[in-house]
């Protein structure tokens, strides 16, 4: 079970999130099923994760996206370590041994999302939260994942 909000991963039958303060209403913890049910999760690693929608630059961490139905999940296995440079991606430290901080995004928080390039050719997935603040996702993403991945955020999004 996770918190709708944060994405906080809570134990069954908690009432109020521990991260965020998040009330968990009754609802919410019925809609995520089963816990002994596996979670349906998109995984794409080697992403590149930049804060707004960056023409060129370093990307702020490199890790892996994960796409739940409830919320979106960014694993860093390393800070500031892919550097764009004419189209291509430079990864300065693919031997990352574990992984850092993960990230949520819970879909209650982003207001849109849709497919950028980087580069001007590469696939990115572009998400606008709440407060006007933007991320984008690039690296191992075809036009089509990119798409795919925009097309979960916003059924997702839609249905919270």
């Amino acid at each position: 079970m996770y918190c709708n909000k944060c994405g906080n991963k809570l134990a069954d039958g908690t009432a109020l999130c521990e991260k965020c303060g998040n009330v968990v209403e009754e609802a919410s913890r019925e809609d995520r099923g089963n816990a002994n049910q596996p979670q349906k999760v998109q995984t794409y690693r080697m992403i590149n994760k930049y804060k707004g929608e960056p023409i060129l630059g370093y990307a702020k961490a490199t890790g892996t996206l994960l796409v739940y139905p409830e919320h979106l999940e960014f694993k860093k296995l390393s800070d500031n370590a892919i550097l764009g440079l004419g189209g291509g991606m430079i990864v300065a430290a693919l031997k990352a041994k574990k992984e850092g901080k993960v990230e949520y995004y819970s879909y209650s928080d982003i207001k849109d999302a849709y497919v950028g390039k980087y580069a001007g050719f590469q696939p990115t997935v572009v998400i606008v939260m709440n407060d006007g603040r933007k991320f984008s996702f690039t690296g191992t993403l075809t036009k089509q994942t990119a798409s795919s991945i925009v097309e979960t955020i916003l059924s997702c999004r839609s249905s919270v």
